[in-house]
């Protein structure tokens, strides 16, 4: 460990608790972090890091320099394991050791070869699909284990993920040692939905990640950078509209990223408090594993700007919205809508199971006994109002 890096880490908090603040603090750089495990020569690389077994032998010192001398101490809120697990990126070399012993325990042909590039951003073909899922099954058994080594250390503090990716550990033995989820968010700058929608989203979608209880969900980063094309003004409403969306749709709360001016300080210093759900009845949201990907990769990431609108338009209309794990999960909802294009037989054989009305996002591929939902705002809301007052 860095000693004079550790106390500087360490005064930091203290300065912090002068103040009021409790920290959370983020234990290693994670897979954006590749330069990280490269100057500790470990050689993992980008793609790497949560398939290397070297990148989490070097973890528990971690956990020995920091985590242990703050066992307890109140001014740390909590910790999370690493920051944006980006573990989509693909096949590598330390990844496809792994890959054909995953093949065989998931009863497939060991001779499956990898997808090519273009097959893995376009998920097009089935051995594209099965590597995603070992992809991030390798992920979620990395991130426990960093959590086991923190929660032995230290059992009084919170855990999370910054940048959640806390869908990828459900059905993993350990997933339930994460206490919160953290997603990041800066695709709303100029060109995403609005941010209200996108708040209500990030909510609904985090909060029932895991199917063994609710969890708090805080953005523990946003924000505009300083730039000539981003004036004072723009920044500072940025962070009011987040403000008012987190506290109007249960958000536990909000972390800036980039330094603020007066403006976005005063923007960003009103007490919060979130209100209270309204009573109503409930709108299952179903994102299938097959359609896991659209939040995945960059490429696909604003096609849940539809997704974004077709809820709000739902809670317009008095209905409240809980993502469920598997359509068995929305009995007696009001109506289960399926987050997603076009559902694989297997998936949509499960439909029955809601044993409620199914709807369909515009862009989906029609199905036997499910309503697409229809493409004008207007038409959608009325459609929603009659499933929420039947």
């Amino acid at each position: 460990m860095n000693g004079p890096a550790v106390q500087r880490l360490r005064d930091t908090i203290t300065r912090a608790a002068s103040h009021g603040i409790r920290t959370i603090l983020c234990l290693e750089y994670g897979s954006a972090g590749y330069q990280y495990h490269a100057s500790r020569h470990v050689g993992v690389t980008e793609k790497d890091v949560f398939a290397s077994s070297e990148a989490l032998r070097i973890y528990p010192d971690l956990v020995r320099g920091v985590v242990e001398p703050l066992r307890g101490d109140p001014a740390v809120l909590g910790w999370t394991v690493t920051n944006e697990p980006v573990s989509y990126l693909g096949p590598s070399p330390a990844k496809l050791a792994g890959w054909r012993s995953w093949l065989k325990a998931h009863a497939l042909a060991e001779d499956t070869p990898p997808p090519t590039e273009a097959e893995w951003k376009a998920q097009s073909t089935p051995a594209a699909s099965a590597f995603l899922d070992f992809d991030l099954a390798v992920t979620a058994d990395a991130l426990i284990a960093r959590a086991r080594l923190i929660k032995a250390a230290d059992r009084s503090h919170l855990i999370s993920i910054s940048d959640t990716l806390g869908r990828a550990l459900r059905g993993h033995a350990g997933a339930e040692l994460f206490d919160f989820w953290a997603p990041h968010t800066y695709d709303l700058w100029l060109n995403g939905p609005p941010i209200d929608r996108h708040v209500a989203f990030l909510v609904a979608l985090h909060r029932d990640t895991l199917p063994d209880r609710p969890r708090p969900v805080m953005i523990e980063e946003f924000g505009i950078q300083e730039k000539p094309e981003y004036p004072e003004a723009m920044r500072a409403e940025h962070i009011r509209q987040f403000v008012a969306a987190g506290q109007r749709h249960g958000l536990a709360g909000l972390m800036h990223w980039w330094e603020m001016t007066g403006a976005q300080f005063e923007a960003f210093g009103a007490k919060y408090h979130t209100e209270p759900e309204p009573p109503g009845p409930v709108l299952a949201a179903w994102l299938p594993r097959s359609q896991e990907w659209n939040l995945l990769f960059y490429d696909r990431y604003m096609t849940r700007r539809g997704w974004d609108a077709a809820l709000a338009t739902a809670a317009e209309a008095g209905l409240r919205i809980r993502v469920v794990s598997e359509p068995s999960e929305a009995r007696g909802a009001a109506a289960m809508l399926v987050l997603g294009d076009a559902l694989p037989a297997a998936e949509a054989q499960t439909l029955p199971a809601a044993g409620c009305p199914v709807c369909l996002l515009p862009s989906a591929t029609p199905l036997p006994d499910a309503t697409v939902l229809p493409q004008d705002p207007a038409a959608q809301s009325e459609l929603w109002r009659k499933v929420a007052r039947p």
